[in-house]
């Protein structure tokens, strides 16, 4: 499911990066499957909570540094 979904947001003309939140423990697993089927725009790779909501809030805070940092700079 996540390569499938990977792929859609990978073929879309008008995203040129993605950020994913993943389980703890599975980021390097993630990565493999992006290099395996050639997602290139996977940029961000969040690591989530201990439960959905804390995964959101993760994910949410990451993508607001992100942000931060590129109009700072």
């Amino acid at each position: 499911m996540i390569v499938y979904t990977l792929e859609a947001f990978q073929n879309h003309a008008e995203i040129d990066q993605i950020a994913v939140v993943c389980i703890k423990g599975w980021e390097q697993v993630l990565k493999a499957y992006a290099n395996q089927f050639n997602i290139t725009k996977l940029k961000y790779i969040i690591s989530g909570g201990e439960n959905g909501q804390a995964s959101i809030r993760n994910g949410v805070f990451e993508l607001e540094n992100i942000v931060t940092k590129k109009i700072l700079y």
